[in-house]
């Protein structure tokens, strides 16, 4: 019966012993400290997962922003091309427009021009009537002082002829008389101032 309680105690005192608690308490720590260093890498992770995450989506607002920013930089660059291109066409418009008047210019100079010739062509016509009136009313005037000396002359008034004669020489008639056809009335005129002014 001795022996019997022996076993018994030894296995109280197996259970019971400080020391064979040990390695189970170290195991156990063990276990606390590899699921404490698993928690930590997962919660590691999960923080690296989620900062991956926030910087790829920071980056992908970048780069949309980059994108509007490119996409309304082209659309103004665009809207400026197009501005240039209608006052290009404007100006385009404005160069017809002003070709077209030039050239309505040009015709109404040219037609100016013809008129001025015509009128210059009048001018001249009405100077040489002028002229040829003022030497037929010289001719006149100068055969009407002709008939009055040849009629003194015949008259036998010969201070009166010789008047007359000053009168043509000053006026400068003597010029202005017929010297072609029937009754040469520059020589018959001549040969009377010389009658006179022996």
């Amino acid at each position: 019966m001795k022996e019997e309680r022996k076993p018994e105690l030894e296995t109280q005192t197996e259970e019971t012993s400080p020391l064979n608690s040990l390695p189970e308490q170290e195991t156990e720590s063990e276990t606390k400290t590899v699921s404490a260093v698993a928690d930590k890498d997962a919660a590691g992770n999960t923080k690296r997962k989620k900062s991956v995450v926030v910087y790829i989506f920071i980056l992908f607002a970048v780069a949309f922003l980059f994108l509007l920013l490119a996409y309304f930089m082209q659309q103004r660059n665009t809207a400026q091309m197009l501005e240039g291109l209608r006052n290009s066409n404007s100006a385009m418009e404005n160069i017809e427009l002003l070709q077209q008047r030039n050239i309505e210019l040009d015709k109404k100079v040219d037609d100016l021009e013809l008129q001025v010739q015509e009128y210059e062509n009048r001018i001249k016509e009405s100077e040489a009537a002028k002229e040829a009136l003022e030497a037929s009313r010289k001719q006149a005037e100068a055969l009407n002082l002709f008939w009055q000396i040849v009629k003194a002359y015949e008259s036998g008034q010969l201070r009166t002829c010789r008047t007359l004669i000053a009168q043509m020489e000053e006026g400068a008639l003597i010029s202005a008389l017929p010297s072609q056809g029937e009754g040469n009335a520059a020589e018959e005129f001549a040969a009377i101032q010389k009658a006179v002014t022996k």
